[in-house]
């Protein structure tokens, strides 16, 4: 593996661990001034998510931060979480619903982020961001 991919997945990983913290701290003092649960993890996500589209596509993926990308960082995470619901739904084993959960949707989040999210427009489709 190269040293240009390992610095990349180091980033990933750390930036995704610094997410997750900036989910949990979020949500953390939402609830502490009386919100409910679920609204107090919406706004830890959300903050979260902008946090890691931020630093990642930058940091990470070296791409411009377009609406483009934005919508399809979006669409991956969603998949992520859609599957996370539906696994977590299915599995009756909480190891493999965690395991699921911490490593193989991230693993693939990245793979689809590299090969799909931030990959550079075909030749012939220019996007929005181009024509800026």
């Amino acid at each position: 593996m190269g040293l240009a991919i390992r610095w990349r997945l180091h980033w990933y990983v750390a930036l995704g661990l610094m997410s997750t913290g900036i989910h949990v701290a979020v949500a953390f003092l939402v609830i502490g001034i009386g919100v409910s649960v679920v609204p107090a993890n919406v706004a830890g996500f959300s903050v979260a998510f902008i946090f890691s589209y931020l630093t990642q596509s930058r940091r990470v993926f070296g791409a411009s931060r377009t609406a483009r990308n934005l919508l399809r960082y979006l669409g991956v995470q969603a998949g992520a979480l859609g599957i996370s619901l539906y696994a977590s739904s299915v599995l009756g084993d909480p190891f493999a619903r965690t395991l699921l959960t911490a490593f193989v949707l991230p693993a693939v989040a990245y793979v689809l982020h590299r090969t799909w999210t931030f990959a550079a427009p075909r030749s012939g489709q220019a996007g929005v961001e181009e024509r800026q």
